[in-house]
């Protein structure tokens, strides 16, 4: 098939599947703002009440992605925990480092084959088929989530952490955006960004090669030259898969495949990046790990009910349709909830 990209098939769950971005669980326990903000509140509880019904009717689901870390910064950790584990039901979509490596596997197997398709079953995303879940958990009484906040010291580093990455992604915005960079030519660098990554890892794996060398001692194993894991298991995937040939090599040709660029993760991050780089949009704190989530969510969900600006950026790119997903926001909350409805 050459260079032309594989169509994608993923496997959503066999109900409707509502994925809600973060703001909405804590706009529902938040206690600022409640008189300013009634309207807004008193339709989230609307829609709250909705799910719920439609939960325990089984004609839904509303898994919670990995978004504790998230929460669990806040003040409202653990009411925020509470609010999830009734809306969920327990059922969680796999870690998004998870999927990653689902999504690079059966990339690489259908490389390997060749093949016109790229199939990502329903085990990419969930643990089990939380349809089954859900209707055994609708059996019993209550459900048990168990929730442990982070401790104050921890919750410093995780919002430094977070402080920095928004940092960092405005000060880059700005330097593309005096430069002129254009979406398109973005687009194509961050499409490079996990090949530019690896040929950084193998630079600094030939560093430490060559200073291992200078100093007399014994070449370090494979996994120590490479260290990032990631790619440390791709390396070691392509040597069992075959002896003969260099596994540098394969992984690089894997990374810049066709079957790579077209998974849903790569894809939705690779877009979302190049908008918010070149765009007169303002960075969020909370952008990079709306990106990972929604990178999860749409090709998990059917609808998903993002913030403000990161709806507009999937229905100006069309990634919703793309994947399969009905995205909304808070201004369309109206319709979500005759969606819904009609379930």
């Amino acid at each position: 098939m050459g260079a032309a990209p594989p169509t994608v098939r993923v496997d959503k769950p066999s109900i409707a599947t509502l994925w809600l971005d973060t703001w909405v669980i804590q706009r529902l326990v938040k206690e600022v703002d409640r008189r300013r903000d009634a309207a807004e509140i008193k339709r989230l509880g609307r829609l709250q009440d909705l799910v719920l019904e439609r939960v325990k009717a089984g004609r839904l689901l509303c898994p919670e992605a990995d978004q504790r870390e998230e929460y669990g910064v806040t003040s409202e950790a653990v009411e925020s925990a509470s609010k999830w584990a009734r809306l969920s039901r327990g059922i969680r979509i796999r870690p998004g480092s998870d999927i990653e490596r689902f999504e690079l596997f059966y990339a690489r197997e259908a490389m390997r084959a060749g093949a016109d398709e790229l199939h990502l079953p329903l085990r990419v995303y969930f643990d089990e088929d939380p349809v089954e879940m859900l209707n055994r958990i609708r059996k019993e009484w209550y459900v048990i989530s168990a929730f442990t906040p982070p401790r104050e010291a921890q919750i410093r580093r995780m919002l430094a952490s977070k402080a920095r990455s928004a940092s960092d992604l405005r000060a880059l915005r700005t330097r593309l955006i005096e430069k002129g960079t254009s979406f398109n030519a973005q687009l194509a660098k961050e499409a490079r960004g996990s090949l530019d990554a690896f040929e950084a890892a193998l630079e600094d794996g030939q560093a430490l090669l060559d200073k291992s060398r200078r100093l007399g001692l014994p070449d370090p194993p494979p996994e120590v030259l490479v260290s990032h894991p990631r790619f440390n298991e791709l390396l070691r995937n392509e040597r069992e898969y075959d002896e003969q040939s260099d596994p540098v090599e394969r992984v690089r040709a894997l990374l810049e495949s066709p079957y790579y660029l077209a998974t849903p993760g790569k894809a939705i991050r690779t877009t979302l990046y190049a908008d918010i780089l070149t765009s007169s949009s303002e960075v969020d704190a909370s952008d990079p790990a709306d990106i990972d989530f929604l990178a999860v969510a749409l090709p998990a969900a059917h609808f998903v009910l993002a913030d403000r600006a990161m709806a507009h950026r999937l229905l100006k790119h069309r990634l919703g349709e793309r994947w399969g997903a009905e995205v909304f926001s808070i201004g369309s909350i109206g319709p979500l909830m005759d969606r819904l409805e009609a379930l």
